[in-house]
């Protein structure tokens, strides 16, 4: 699944549901996001599936993005790989099998800042 959008911002909301897939990969800009079905983990950090569902969302801001999975029980900040460039594509990948996409949302998201 692959989405075109705009700008730097945005803040994505996806609920994956297992199939056969091991894991799955949401890119966003030159930036990764994996949950591992398997070891249940979100990029490295512990976070059970409910009935082999997963919900995870990402703020991408210009220099950061805040990863935060199943509401909130697993948290991490890191500086975006493309230094704030705008994203182009979102994209979910499933590797080792399938996995649905459940819902997905994703919203372009203004600066606070006035110019």
């Amino acid at each position: 699944l692959e989405l075109n959008v705009e700008g730097q911002s945005v803040d994505i909301e996806v609920t994956l549901k297992q199939g056969t897939a091991k894991k799955v990969i949401l890119r966003f800009g030159e930036n990764t996001a994996t949950y591992d079905f398997t070891s249940q983990k979100l990029d490295e950090m512990p976070l059970k599936s409910t009935e082999g569902e997963v919900a995870v969302r990402v703020l991408v801001d210009r220099p950061m993005v805040e990863l935060v999975g199943g509401g909130g029980a697993c948290y991490k900040t890191q500086a975006r790989r493309d230094m704030g460039q705008p994203l182009r594509t979102i994209s979910l990948t499933a590797v080792g099998g399938t996995a649905t996409v459940q819902s997905l949302t994703v919203w372009k998201m203004r600066s606070i800042w006035t110019r």
